[in-house]
């Protein structure tokens, strides 16, 4: 028997007996379950689904952004369970695993109304969509010249005359039945006062037969002045025909009236400021409202004044679009005039452009739209507020609101009047309106509970929210001073603190 032996000149060594061949790469450890794995899986979660029913049909059946979002706490909550095994999918893949293993599952394993659901849901989600894509075309219609022409056509024209005498009166509460009246009246004249010093104020109870006019809840309208023909109010209903805006506006104001302090503590509701103040009487000062109640994480405080800047500026460009050239005109020009900063979150650290980029939240699609002209820089941000017929000064004529939430199983109140002519306006959810604060005006009293008006709690009666471009007649004077001033950066976050009270009044607000 011969033996190998090797060719001359062929210097290769023999391999070393114990010498493992070349098996290449290992394999990849598996991250999700093989096909018999996924199936028990999907045992499991049948099983989930029918035990709590009740939790899950409702989440699986729409496409709006918080269910969706506790929809899959719920679903990464159950795979926990099972951390000893393999999951179905990677946490990107949940709701595609989920979804099919509903539609995959036999007609006895699950009932019917868990694919009813994900039909329900299949037709949301065009419907979210559609809606996505409206909002993106809605912001920019002020860009089409006849926009405000197509509202006039759909809109009536109503001849006013101003009263001699306001309705209702000046300095009082307005509540609109007996049973409103009778409850706030016991409450306001025995709660507690904020500040003593100042007189509580009455109520009264509403003669609709003293009214001029009653605009109802489904009238688009132009109210003028019958002796000068001068615009009086403009009464737009159905402003942005978006219910997932509307969702997401309750988010924001609510954030923001349960987190900072109200500025009128003796009235009913809440009122708080949103963008730019000119301070208080005693130590005025231009910059951010410093109205936080409690210190909170950076990160969250710029996140929600953020949101608060997108909530204004896609009001303003709604606005725009639908309202009067006067009206737009006169935000545009006492900016531009007295050279008073846009709503920007960034400020100061950007140029006083009044233009910057508005970037929607993840519940209205993330769109980003560059070069945008951003909101007034100061606003108001309410929930239930009513306040005494009064009149207010301004640096401007006109004042916007946009009423983003009336809802409940009693909404009796809570409407806008403006009482120098006698005018009850009727607000819905999701109306906007424009009038000149000068006027004597009020928010009539809602019908909750008045022991119940906390603002982290909703009474499932009455719940009402909006907002409002109105400005303080102290702002253009205080931004001066304080631009003047040519103060650094760092000391303009931290508030210019210098005396700026000579020839202030005592109050924007008069009853009188």
């Amino acid at each position: 028997m011969g033996r190998n032996r090797k060719k001359k000149g062929d210097d290769s060594k023999d391999p070393p007996t114990d010498a493992v061949p070349d098996q290449g790469p290992p394999a990849p450890e598996r991250q999700i379950a093989n096909k018999t794995g996924r199936d028990q899986w999907a045992l499991r979660l049948r099983t989930e689904l029918r035990e709590n029913e009740a939790v899950y049909l409702p989440l699986l059946s729409t496409a709006y952004q918080g269910e969706t979002d506790l929809l899959l706490y719920h679903i990464a909550s159950f795979i926990s369970l099972y951390s000893h095994l393999l999951p179905p999918a990677l946490p990107d893949n949940y709701f595609k695993w989920l979804f099919g293993a509903i539609s995959r599952a036999p007609a006895s394993a699950l009932p019917p109304s868990f694919r009813e659901a994900l039909t329900a849901r299949a037709r949301h989600v065009k419907v979210v969509r559609s809606a996505r894509r409206c909002l993106a075309r809605k912001l920019f219609l002020y860009k089409e010249p006849t926009c405000y022409l197509a509202f006039q056509r759909t809109a009536t024209t109503i001849q006013v005359a101003r009263l001699a005498i306001a309705y209702p009166p000046a300095g009082w509460h307005v509540a609109e039945d007996p049973e409103l009246h009778q409850m706030w009246s016991t409450y306001l004249a025995n709660c507690e006062q904020p500040d003593k010093r100042k007189p509580r104020r009455p109520v009264h109870l509403l003669d609709t037969s003293k009214l001029q006019k009653d605009i109802p809840a489904e009238l688009n309208c132009i109210l003028r002045d019958r002796k000068t023909d001068e615009l009086v109010a403009v009464v737009v209903r159905n402003f942005s025909g978006n219910e997932e805006l509307l969702r997401w506006a309750k988010t924001v104001i609510t954030e923001a009236v349960t987190t900072r302090k109200s500025v009128r503590l003796e009235d009913p509701g809440e009122i708080v400021i949103g963008g730019y103040s000119a301070g208080s009487l005693s130590k005025a000062s231009f910059g951010f409202a410093k109205n936080l109640l409690r210190k909170q994480d950076l990160d969250a405080a710029a996140e929600a004044q953020t949101a608060i800047a997108t909530l204004l500026t896609i009001f303003w460009l709604f606005s725009r679009g639908v309202m009067p050239a006067e009206v737009i005109e006169d935000f545009q020009n006492y900016y531009r005039e007295n050279n008073i900063p846009r709503f920007d979150p960034n400020w100061p650290f950007i140029g006083n452009t009044g233009r910057g980029d508005l970037q929607l939240p993840l519940e209205l699609g993330s769109f980003k739209f560059k070069d945008v002209e951003l909101a007034p820089g100061s606003a108001m941000l309410v929930q239930r507020y009513a306040r005494a017929v009064h009149k207010e000064h301004q640096g401007h004529k006109w004042g916007l609101a946009w009423s983003t939430l009336k809802a409940g199983s009693d909404v009796r109140g809570g409407n806008f009047f403006l009482a120098s002519f006698g005018v009850r306006i009727i607000l819905t959810q999701d109306t906007a309106f424009a009038w000149k604060p000068e006027d004597y005006h009020t928010s009539s009293l809602g019908s909750y509970e008045p022991t119940f008006d906390v603002a982290e709690l909703e009474d499932p009666r009455y719940n009402q929210q909006g907002v409002t471009f109105v400005t303080s007649g102290r702002l253009a004077s205080t931004y001066a001073k304080w631009a003047a001033a040519q103060v650094p950066g760092k000391e303009k976050i931290i508030g210019f603190a210098a005396d700026m009270t000579s020839n202030l009044k005592n109050d924007d607000c008069k009853y009188d």
